[in-house]
Order: C-alpha cells, then sequence, then structure tokens
C-alpha cells in the first residue's frame, strides 16, 4: 500500500503553485522524456504530490 507524506505534498503546493515556471534538468527514466532546458508552467500539484505542467510543445507530468 502507497502512503503519501501529506507534509511533503503540502511544501510542493506551496513550492509550486499554478503558473510557476519550470525548467527541465533531466528525465532519464522517462520512455518519452521532455527535452532538456524545456520551459514549462506548473498547471497543478495533486493530492499525491505529482507536479502537472504544460509546456509548449505538448503536454506532460512530471513527477516528484
Amino acid at each position: 500500500m502507497f502512503f503519501v507524506d501529506r507534509d511533503l505534498v503540502k511544501n510542493l503546493k506551496e513550492r509550486y503553485p499554478k503558473g510557476t515556471k519550470i525548467c527541465v534538468d533531466s528525465m532519464n527514466d522517462d520512455p518519452n522524456p521532455v527535452e532538456q532546458g524545456s520551459i514549462g508552467e506548473v498547471l497543478m500539484v495533486d493530492d499525491i504530490g505529482t507536479i502537472h505542467c504544460r509546456f509548449e510543445w505538448t503536454y506532460a507530468w512530471c513527477y516528484t
């Protein structure tokens, strides 16, 4: 069973509010990685701590 650290999720929501600009450093294990250096915008942080982002050329999920 998977348990979510509520304090971590709260911290992520405070640190990455909607509209925050982000830059991809690397996505080593993703089968369809976003190109390094791509600039995106945070759409939301959900209740399990996933940061949902939009990039200029696509829509992607960024996992923390």
